[in-house]
């Protein structure tokens, strides 16, 4: 009986965890939106890479709390600049594969559609 319910209970928390670090993904990729932002008010355009947004807009990136890994930047040009972006990161807490995204409009949410993480 005891075993059974550590069992119950492991398994609870681990879905606890894994739904706590999605809703710091979810934060992390709105915080990224607004560095995103800042530097789109001095230049006129979105970095090609991530490079140019440190020190300056933040002390360090936001990263994967699993992972530790950078999130995933997406610019997209158009007319010679990047005028948009995605930022997404994988999510463990829903389907495997499934994504939460947030771009330059502030359009987000989760998907499984790796076409809507892309600049088309």
């Amino acid at each position: 009986v005891i075993g059974i319910l550590s069992t119950i209970g492991l398994v609870t928390l681990t879905g606890a965890r894994e739904r706590a670090r999605d809703a710091v993904r979810r934060t992390d990729a709105s915080s990224f939106r607004t560095i995103l932002a800042l530097y789109n008010d001095d230049f006129g355009s979105f970095p090609s890479t991530t490079d140019g947004l440190i020190p300056r807009y933040v002390a360090e990136l936001p990263v994967d709390p699993k992972t530790h890994l950078q999130y995933f930047y997406v610019p997209c040009p158009g007319s010679g600049t990047n005028t948009d972006y995605v930022v997404y990161a994988q999510l463990e807490s829903i389907n495997l594969g499934q994504y939460f995204y947030i771009n330059s409009k502030g359009f987000q949410g989760s998907t499984n559609d790796t076409a809507l993480l892309t600049c088309s």
